[in-house]
């Protein structure tokens, strides 16, 4: 829809999914491949994403949209490097994972699930080992397939929605099928370790490497938060009511945190079972998500334009 509005679309793939799996000098049997979270993804893959785009169209800025994390990606790269402010004209980030004081569904299991374990929640990661998150390598099964075993389709779809949150109803299948396909892509261990200190600390922040480590790399015994305030990018915050990973209260903090003047727009998703896979699978997602971000990102373009 957005190609066909006229814009020139960038899709970008983060490391180790797997589309990126090749490095010049190492493999994905390597420990080191694997070491990066989503912080990696913003400052590393984002920047030099942006900065590849801009080289190749001629362009000054682009306008930036992030769904899940890549929505965090995108904050830590502004909060972390403010000079790309200025590179990109504005951002509408969907479903943004950031704080959670109110883990629901999967994110609330979890939660409680990594307060039980010893050592898990100070110092968690000191002796956490980089590698592939288990199970994330290769999307669904086959047997989950509308077109290969349409009686196990179901099963699957409580899989995803017991991560995801219930589906909004109707969901077109043949979408659901095509997430399948390429859904979950692959994932390191510290991006889903990183997501899981957010949850237990309560606080958006760097990487927690245990005491030590943090010492040697931030100079203090805790992880830096990202520092919102240094965002100056016009950005739009779209949240679901139903969103089994990012919980609307939290969204909304989020909201509230960025620097005044900031946020252009907050804009909840209507039906109140909208979660988080539904902004891919929605058969009504036109008109709930998709026309009013492409009016965010005229509304970018135009105000931009008329800053300049």
């Amino acid at each position: 829809m957005l190609a066909e509005h006229g814009y020139d679309v960038w899709t970008l793939n983060y490391r180790g999914s797997f589309y990126c799996r090749k490095h010049k000098t190492l493999t994905t049997k390597d420990h080191d491949f694997w070491d990066f979270s989503w912080h990696e993804n913003g400052v590393i893959d984002q920047a030099e994403s942006i900065d590849y785009i801009l080289k190749v169209t001629g362009k000054k800025k682009v306008i930036a949209l992030g769904h899940s994390m890549s929505s965090s990606a995108l904050t830590v790269l502004l909060a972390e490097r403010p000079e790309y402010n200025d590179k990109v004209m504005g951002q509408v980030l969907l479903a943004s994972p950031a704080y959670y004081e109110h883990p629901t569904g999967i994110m609330a299991y979890l939660s409680h699930f990594i307060k039980i374990i010893p050592g898990a929640e100070v110092g968690s990661s000191a002796n956490v080992e980089n590698d592939l998150f288990v199970g994330f390598d290769k999307p669904y099964p086959q047997s989950c397939y509308v077109h290969y075993k349409p009686k196990m389709l179901p099963f699957c779809r409580r899989l995803i929605e017991f991560i995801m949150g219930p589906f909004h109803e109707p969901v077109d299948d043949e979408l659901l099928q095509l997430t399948m396909h390429h859904y979950p892509a692959g994932s390191s261990i510290r991006q889903m370790q990183h997501y899981a200190q957010c949850m237990n600390s309560k606080r958006f922040a760097q990487y927690d490497y245990g005491k030590d480590r943090n010492r040697d790399l931030y100079g203090q015994d805790l992880p830096p938060l990202y520092n919102l305030t240094n965002i100056r990018t016009p950005t739009y915050v779209v949240y679901a009511l139903g969103d089994g990973n990012v919980n609307w209260r939290d969204a909304i903090t989020f909201a509230k945190n960025l620097a005044p003047g900031v946020l252009k727009k907050l804009y909840r998703v209507p039906p109140k079972d909208f979660c988080h896979i539904d902004y891919l699978i929605a058969r009504d997602a036109k008109e709930l998500i998709y026309d009013p971000v492409i009016n965010f990102v005229d509304e970018i373009k135009a105000n931009d334009a008329n800053r300049d």
